[in-house]
């Protein structure tokens, strides 16, 4: 019966272990930085959108997302990668559009118009850049459900930081 109960705090161990593998600590904000289609994207890129946001934060009413909920959705992309600064400390994040980051890619049959978005925490940090994939045909419909993507992070040195192996 021990062996049992040893066996399955393991597995849970291991669970929660691999649950989180894709959190890194938060860093200074001018050394953030998230890596999307492998195009990097630094703190000057974003920093007037995150003032902005910081402001709208602070003077609004607006719906915040649970850090819970906030975790579910990172967990279902089954993560192998580091895409979230978190010290765990956080019990709310608030998604703000970057139009300045938005683009369009032309292809043959259609187009993709991006979306990128910023998760600051509610204390103000930059946790993580998500961006939404709409497929557009060419009578301006969109043709698919939008897509969600989410950043990998950028360390200190430049970095892609990947997640450790499970």
């Amino acid at each position: 019966m021990r062996l049992s109960n040893l066996a399955i705090i393991i597995y849970a161990a291991r669970f929660i272990s691999a649950a989180s593998n894709y959190k890194t600590a938060h860093i200074e904000e001018e050394r953030k930085g998230f890596i999307c289609n492998g195009e990097y994207f630094y703190e000057a890129q974003y920093s007037e959108d995150r003032v902005r946001a910081l402001k709208i934060m602070e003077h609004s009413h607006m719906t915040p997302i649970s850090a819970e909920k906030l975790n579910n959705i990172f967990e279902a992309e089954q993560p192998q990668r580091l895409m979230m600064y978190d010290n765990g400390d956080a019990k709310e994040h608030y998604v703000f559009l970057l139009p300045n980051l938005a683009n369009v890619v032309r292809r043959e049959s259609h187009k993709l118009e991006r979306e990128y978005n910023l998760v600051l925490d509610d204390s103000g940090r930059v946790c993580a850049l998500i961006v939404w994939n709409k497929k557009i045909t060419p009578n301006g419909q969109i043709s698919e459900e939008p897509t969600l993507e989410i950043c990998s992070v950028r360390g200190q040195d430049g970095q892609c930081r990947d997640a450790l192996p499970r």
